[in-house]
């Protein structure tokens, strides 16, 4: 808030002065304010720090316009005047980043917009029946921050977390809220409030849900097992506030549904005006964007996002907070530090940075087939048709998560290193839709193992540190003795400072070092840890091959409480009923428990007839489709048409993008003399080459297809030799010609103004 003072009036009372201004209100008796009259302004009046900073020539002024009775109709200090005795009753509150607010009606509204504008005109008009100046207005609203800055509250946007419930605003009319808690879900109406809103947010309908509603709408998409468990579990994390929140980001060619999807991850929790928006490298903006909305959805990704803002976008998603100028010619700093759920769609993934990897969950997405495909329309149309069933169940589902919670962190407790929270929300809400134990942090770590093997498999520097972990498990030195190590591997691989990849290395030993403190988290998966030990000023290193992290134990028979009965008992939990009696709320309805919420839900795999779609809106999905919905992939239970419980083969899992990996089975002795040709790739050294022309193989590992891609430029370890002998060539992009698939080049189009 700015320090500046400013006069807002001066009027007579009987027999005293009343003079207020933006640092408050001064009183003079009558005989100060005949000394003032006549030019001497005592030391109690002119030392106040009520009129610090404004003219005392002024201030004589226009205590001698009070005295007289000189008073002007519009005289905007006089209209502050009358604005300011209608609106200062209001209750005001400033939110943990210093923006202020009033409450209209339970509902919040910032006293900076123009909603809050417009609402002073309307009360001016109503009692003077003039409108008042933009001066006047401007006094109050500088009032109006000074009172809301004695009142701070934590506030969210769309979700917000109260102790261990969590709170979800639907943007009802009213200004109720759902509070979920272990004990059930209530529809109140708080004293003060838990979230405030912008423009664009639309109002989220809320129906009774099924998870087979969340099933059948997933099989928009040519999703394997994994992805399934993984969007399941997103949507859920995105609807909770005060958590560090993963980065989101669905690749895949044209035709898969990259932006439907992210629509989904979007519309489910945060509804809005503007579902997509663009990427623009703009600092401002994007933070001004992240403030207003629960969810960020870029589309449409397809630039490699620069450093600065892939560092922002981490800060963004896990709540470290930045500095930010109010104007640009403000002295005052903004802190804005809140937590957002992000999702990027793109062809390829946009970020390469370690901490933007080290955040990103990864979903490939694969081709539609062709019978399987939609119209956006269509798929628009059906994610409105399911949304209010799918936000129903999952407000009950949150409320079985919050009470199997701290038996999931007791589970995981010490063998996670990264994005914890997000893993253990993950694990409680998918086991509360009927998944396995462990389905979704095993799906999750395989996607991070999947991508640190994929950015490793491509950076020189990690590649140099493989290689000189294959000498000996441990190596001791100085970063100094490190850098010429290194230098001295990448010549023995061929490499030099000629090739474009030997930019990757640092420039000096110093710039290594703190490149080695980015690359720790990366490192530490693909099981390689550095430590520094210091010796007076000596620092020396030790860089050592350790077991990958832990995992969690899986159990024989794994059970897993999903009702929150009451043997479950959270942290500080309460009976919904107790809202009748708490004082931060003024009205509870719709107090509802697990068992008998009208929201009730039912497991992914259980009672046969949650398969059942009764909407008439929906129409666009055939009966098997619907029914199809009910199934978990994998599970043998199917209903026919009696509905009777009938076998069914387990569904073969889907090829999916990952990066190589050791764990193939090797060639015979055979084939391993086999290479790539000269114009095909260049070897560097043992396993590692960079592809000359880009292809792609396929491999089977533990029942599944795996596709590995190899592009243009890259150097990547391949260890194995199916990379050789069963490849297959993708095409190139030839801006002059097109691509011959028989000899692999780029051949130049002659057209016909072609002078050959």
């Amino acid at each position: 808030m700015s320090n500046l003072n400013e006069l807002i009036s001066i009027t007579k009372q009987s027999d005293e002065i009343k003079i207020s201004t933006t640092k408050g209100i001064l009183i003079i008796q009558k005989e100060d304010a005949e000394a003032i009259k006549s030019g001497n302004f005592p030391s109690g009046v002119k030392n106040s720090p009520y009129i610090e900073g404004i003219s005392l020539k002024t201030i004589r002024r226009e205590i001698l316009n009070a005295l007289s009775g000189k008073k002007k109709a519009e005289d905007g200090k006089n209209q502050a005047t009358v604005l300011w005795e209608l609106i200062e009753n209001s209750n005001f509150f400033q939110d943990q980043m210093g923006f202020s607010y009033t409450v209209r009606d339970n509902i919040p509204i910032s006293v900076e917009s123009i909603g809050f504008q417009d609402y002073l005109t309307y009360l001016f008009y109503n009692v003077k029946g003039v409108v008042p100046s933009t001066d006047s207005i401007n006094l109050v609203q500088k009032m109006c921050r000074a009172k809301a800055s004695q009142n701070n509250l934590n506030v969210g946007v769309r979700v917000h977390k109260l102790g261990n419930e969590l709170i979800y605003d639907p943007i009802n009319e009213d200004g109720s809220v759902f509070v979920i808690s272990k004990d059930g879900i209530a529809k109140v109406i708080p004293k003060q409030p838990y979230t405030v809103r912008y423009n664009g947010m639309l109002k989220a309908e809320i129906q009774d849900g099924e998870p087979a509603d969340l099933k059948t709408l997933l099989k928009l998409w040519n999703l394997d097992e994994d992805q399934e468990v993984l969007i399941s579990g997103i949507i859920g994390t995105n609807l909770i506030a005060d958590i560090p929140h993963t980065i989101n980001i669905i690749t895949g060619p044209h035709g898969a549904g990259k932006s439907s999807l992210s629509d989904l991850l979007k519309t489910i929790p945060d509804p809005n005006v503007v579902t997509r928006n663009s990427l623009k490298f703009d600092e401002r903006e994007i933070a001004i964007s992240s403030l207003h909305e629960g969810v960020l959805n870029f589309d449409n990704v397809n630039t490699v996002i620069p450093d600065y803002i892939s560092d922002l976008l981490c800060r963004i998603s896990t709540g470290q907070g930045f500095k930010k100028r109010k104007l640009y010619t403000d002295q005052d700093d903004l802190i804005l530090q809140y937590r957002r759920p992000i999702v990027i769609n793109a062809i390829n993934e946009p970020g390469y940075a370690p901490d933007f990897l080290d955040r990103a969950l990864v979903i490939r997405l694969d081709l539609i087939p062709e019978s399987g495909r939609k119209t956006d329309k269509e798929i628009q149309s059906l994610i409105e048709s399911y949304a209010p069933k799918i936000r129903g169940l999952y407000l009950n589902i949150l409320s079985k998560a919050i009470a199997i919670y701290p038996q999931v962190e007791q589970e995981y407790k010490g063998k996670l290193l990264r994005m914890a929270d997000i893993i253990i929300w993950g694990e409680s809400i998918t086991r509360s839709l009927g998944y396995e134990p462990n389905k979704f942090y095993k799906a999750f770590s395989e996607v991070q193992l999947s991508e640190t093997e994929a950015s490793a498999s491509e950076n020189i520097l990690i590649m140099g540190i493989e290689k000189l972990l294959e000498r000996k498990n441990e190596w001791k030195g100085t970063t100094k003795v490190l850098y010429d190590e290194l230098k001295g591997i990448m010549a023995e691989m061929g490499i030099d400072e000629h090739d474009s990849v030997y930019k990757q290395l640092p420039r000096n030993y110093r710039e290594l070092g703190r490149r080695l403190t980015t690359f720790l988290p990366t490192l530490l998966n693909l099981g390689i840890e550095i430590k520094e030990n210091r010796n007076g000023k000596e620092r020396t290193k030790i860089i050592k091959k350790i077991e990958p992290h832990e995992k969690p134990e899986q159990k024989e028979n794994p059970k897993t409480e999903n009702k929150g009965d009451e043997n479950q008992k959270g942290e500080k939990g309460e009976n919904l009923d107790s809202f009748q009696n708490r004082n931060d709320v003024i009205n509870v309805t719709n107090v509802t428990e697990p068992e008998k919420s009208k929201l009730s839900t039912g497991d992914i795999t259980g009672d046969t007839n949650n398969g059942n779609v009764t909407d008439s809106k929906i129409n666009d999905l055939t009966s098997n489709e619907r029914q199809e919905g009910t199934q978990k992939k994998g599970d043998i239970r199917n209903n026919d048409v009696s509905g009777n419980v009938t076998s069914q083969e387990p569904e073969k899992s889907e090829s999916r993008d990952i990066s190589d990996t050791n764990d193939i089975p090797p060639m015979s002795k055979e084939n391993e003399k086999n290479n790539f040709p000269e114009e095909e790739a260049v070897k560097y050294g043992t396993d590692y080459y960079k592809i000359l022309i880009p292809f792609q193989y396929e491999f089977e590992i533990n029942g599944k297809t795996v596709r590995v891609n190899c592009k243009e430029g890259e150097v990547r370890k391949l260890s194995n030799k199916n990379a050789i002998l069963h490849r297959t060539y993708v095409e190139k992009a030839c801006p002059n010609g097109h691509w011959d698939p028989n000899s692999r080049e780029c051949i130049v189009d002659m057209g016909a103004d072609s002078n050959e």
